[in-house]
């Protein structure tokens, strides 16, 4: 039986954005945590503590919730650490469910100095920024819980009515449920209604489900990133230096991140993977590693249900928001070259609610690739990745580990890039025998079809080059040689032998040969 259960303590809403579903109230400018907070659509960190009993409170009275729940649960035999009472573990649930569905981080604050609960603001040690205490509302029925607007956004649970927060049915979902609704008003949500779906920021207690739906996860990735974001730290996956890593992916796998918002707008409490787009100003970066030269396969993909919504309590007409069609994708891969990010290749040629994809990409050196998704319009666009990587490419010319047709120093640089993993000696005597020669039988200069004395000092010169190179963070993953071949300063002084042996080498080596630092 559905009945009216949440309040908020203003009614006028504040920022209103119903375009695209959810609805916003605004996001914290400022926490405890981060006195300064980025952007919309950027990670930032929430604390939250439980005021003590006799804690004053803005409405009147004074907080009874520690006692109110140690009669409900129990106390786990009581004193100051409330983290040890058995009703902890579902307020803490309550608010870790938030983190585990977008880039806004909830971490327990477990002092809380007493202040009036309503009109202090966070700070670290001395409270949290969001602050549960409990009083008498209206009893059994009616509203179970209210919340205040940022940032004076602290909850208060009706503590007449123990039958509701009693109920054990679902390891408490009723009380979960109102916690994390309430939670959500805290971080910037107001109420919505929808005709054709069920959504925890419905105004009303509906505990068929639990916790966040889709458009409530669409509603707090808008305002503060999905968690790929917040993983990747402070500023979110903005760029390469600070993409969100997936690690190695090998020949023959794939990998998806994202998948969980193609299941329609009920989300399982077992599901945590949604990436999105905030709006138009964010991008994703990502980061994946291949063990040797392979082909791969990139696709991004629009995610989303189609679901009726309007402001919570309003008498305007439902609007139809299709998650799937709210922004249109740009996919692209980079790999950083000479210490640059350049653009292997990108895609956005399809109409909105289509896929992108790049596909098969010859990569043909082993180490680390980038991922950049972007968005067109101010709507939070959800998405899954995938990754495929076929089998590995074999060169047909041994030594040729760059499949460029030759063998040569940059292979030499190749196969230091991944000795030990993709490459072992088996690998670099092929290239020593094919030195200088071409695919089909040729060679690159009769002088150097065997390498003399001083070609073996320049690969000498490659493998210290290649040995501080892997102390980069980031491995050159695409041949260097148009780099080099067009920086003609380099090039000039380098006899034709010295330019065969090493056509794409960093600027370091070339420097390092002509006597450089």
């Amino acid at each position: 039986m559905l009945r009216f259960l949440f309040a908020c303590l203003l009614l006028l809403p504040i920022l209103p954005e119903m375009s695209y579903g959810y609805y916003s109230n605004g996001r914290w400018a400022a926490t405890a945590t981060d006195p300064a907070v980025a952007p919309v659509g950027f990670p930032t960190t929430l604390t939250w503590s439980i005021a003590a009993d006799g804690t004053p409170l803005s409405t009147g009275g004074t907080s009874n919730f520690v006692s109110f729940f140690d009669g409900l649960l129990g106390s786990g035999g009581g004193g100051t650490n409330l983290s040890q009472r058995p009703w902890f573990t579902f307020v803490k649930q309550s608010f870790d469910r938030w983190t585990e569905l977008s880039g806004l981080a909830f971490v327990y604050e477990p002092a809380d100095d007493g202040a009036t609960h309503g009109n202090a603001t966070g700070a670290i040690d001395v409270r949290g920024d969001v602050r549960l205490a409990g009083k008498f509302l209206d009893g059994v029925g009616g509203t179970n819980a209210q919340a205040g607007f940022i940032p004076n956004a602290d909850l208060t649970v009706d503590t007449g009515d123990s039958v509701y927060f009693g109920n054990a049915t679902n390891s408490y979902r009723a009380l979960r449920n109102t916690l994390m609704h309430e939670i959500g008003h805290a971080f910037g949500l107001g109420h919505v209604d929808s005709n054709s779906a069920a959504f925890l920021m419905e105004g009303f207690s509906n505990n068929s489900f639990e916790g966040p739906q889709l458009d409530d996860v669409r509603g707090v990735q808008a305002l503060y990133g999905d968690k790929y974001e917040r993983l990747a730290g402070t500023g979110g996956n903005e760029s390469i230096e600070q993409a969100s890593m997936l690690g190695v992916i090998d020949p023959g796998t794939s990998l998806k991140i994202g998948t969980h918002a193609a299941t329609g707008t009920l989300v399982l409490s077992t599901e945590t993977d949604f990436a999105s787009i905030a709006n138009q100003s964010d991008v994703d970066f990502y980061s994946f590693t291949l063990s040797g030269a392979a082909t791969i396969d990139l696709t991004v993909t629009p995610l989303g249900a189609s679901y009726n919504e309007r402001i919570g309590g309003s008498s305007s007409a439902f609007v139809t928001t299709n998650a799937a069609q709210l922004s249109n994708l740009d996919l692209a891969l980079y790999a950083v070259v000479d210490g640059l990010p350049t653009q292997i290749g990108s895609s956005n040629a399809q109409p909105l609610g289509v896929a992108e994809s790049l596909l098969g990409v010859d990569l043909t050196a082993p180490g680390d690739y980038f991922v950049r998704i972007a968005g067109s319009s101010a709507a939070t666009q959800l998405y899954q990745l995938e990754i495929k990587v076929d089998a590995t490419i074999e060169p047909t010319l041994g030594g040729d580990f760059d499949l460029d047709g030759d063998v040569d120093g940059a292979d030499f640089l190749t196969w230091q890039q991944g000795a030990g993993s993709a490459y072992d000696d088996e690998d670099l005597a092929a290239w020593r025998a094919n030195f200088g020669a071409l695919a089909g039988g040729n060679v690159v200069n009769s002088t150097l079809a065997t390498p003399e004395p001083s070609v073996w000092a320049l690969a000498g010169i490659a493998a210290c080059c290649g040995w501080n190179w892997r102390k980069r963070r980031y491995r050159t993953a695409k041949s260097l040689t148009a780099v080099v071949q067009n920086r003609a300063d380099f090039l000039k002084p380098l006899s034709a032998p010295y330019i065969l042996a090493l056509p794409r080498l960093s600027r370091a080596a070339i420097s390092f040969a002509l006597g450089g630092d």
